[in-house]
């Protein structure tokens, strides 16, 4: 607002007033554009209320659980063929680097932007991106993945569904050693979405 208020200036000495006349227009002038600011303030906090209430809302009425690799979930569907859950990840959050022996298809379902991340079978960096214009994705089975919020995303609420049926005993989180060893190019995305081994 400093810059409109000395181009204001400047107009009030071009228009001739007096010293009354041009602290009056910009005292005026002055308040509107306080007003304006405390505005978009105002707009700013309750934005980040409203977020925070959605997520809220969306871990009480979906009965949302900490995941061990990061971010909510709760599994809707279960059978022999294929397995449904329900994921949050929130701001600060991050799905850890893992592989599971199934195919997961993710599904984009509200919120802000995320990326999947994946290092693929020839060793490369793939990254893609959900959300409203792209709603779906599937990572092949056996494949090392992570996902995380990309700048200015706040919160994402999605859905997995893996089939043949997911079960725990074929989940493996990513060791950062043996992954940095093997996957040396993927370092910066290693050190993104793996925690340090103690």
């Amino acid at each position: 607002m400093n810059v409109t208020l000395k181009n204001l200036s400047k107009l009030a000495k071009d228009w001739n007033l007096n010293d009354e006349e041009r602290f009056i227009l910009l005292h005026r002038i002055g308040s509107v554009t306080d007003a304006i600011d405390m505005i978009i303030l105002g707009a700013d906090l309750m934005n980040q209320e409203n977020d925070q209430v959605n997520i809220e809302e969306l871990i009480r009425n979906h009965k949302l659980l900490p995941h061990p690799e990061g971010g909510f979930y709760r599994e809707t569907y279960r059978s022999e063929s294929s397995t449904g859950i329900f994921y949050l990840l929130t701001k600060g959050q991050k799905s850890s680097f893992h592989r599971i022996k199934s195919d997961e298809m993710w599904h984009f379902y509200g919120g802000d932007s995320i990326s999947i991340v994946e290092i693929t079978n020839d060793k490369i960096i793939k990254e893609t991106i959900l959300n409203k214009s792209n709603v779906q994705y599937v990572v092949p089975a056996n494949v090392w993945f992570g996902v995380y919020l990309p700048e200015g995303s706040k919160f994402a609420f999605m859905g997995c569904t893996v089939a043949p049926a997911f079960h725990f005993s074929d989940f493996e989180m990513g060791s950062k050693d043996t992954m940095l060893a093997e996957f040396p190019k993927a370092k910066d995305m290693i050190e993104k979405l793996l925690r340090t081994e103690k």
